[in-house]
């Protein structure tokens, strides 16, 4: 049973003040969220950018080692050829790797930048 002086339900204590009188820690988190999934995003794309260009490395690897071939040096073995053009296709799979990476990243900042300035343009023809 309610007591008589009480209509309705009782006000409910959430962490957001409309009032002042208290600091709200709802906005905090929310911005320490994003600048996280800003991180994660940034991660998530690098990763990608990695994938791609190993990818990349694998399936074109063979013929862009071939630029660098040169004959066989030793007539009675190749393995020094062989191991040579091994270590060449190894460095090319980390260089298309970190290349991958690095546009990927570039690309993701290009992106932004262009949703941002989007988002200001419209903004400001709103507000006009």
């Amino acid at each position: 049973m309610r007591p008589s002086g009480v209509r309705g339900k009782a006000p409910r204590r959430t962490g957001y003040f409309l009032d002042g009188t208290e600091h709200c820690h709802y906005a905090d988190a929310v911005a320490e969220d994003a600048s996280k999934n800003n991180r994660r995003r940034t991660w998530l794309v690098a990763c990608v950018g990695v994938i791609l260009g190993f990818t990349f490395a694998c399936v074109k690897g063979p013929t862009l080692v071939s630029w660098l071939f040169k004959p066989l040096q030793d007539s009675f073995s190749c393995s020094g050829s062989v191991n040579e053009a091994l270590t060449q296709f190894v460095e090319l799979q980390l260089g298309c790797a970190v290349l991958g990476a690095v546009l990927a990243i570039t690309g993701l900042f290009f992106w932004r930048r262009f949703f941002r300035r989007r988002a200001e343009a419209k903004q400001s023809r709103l507000a006009s």
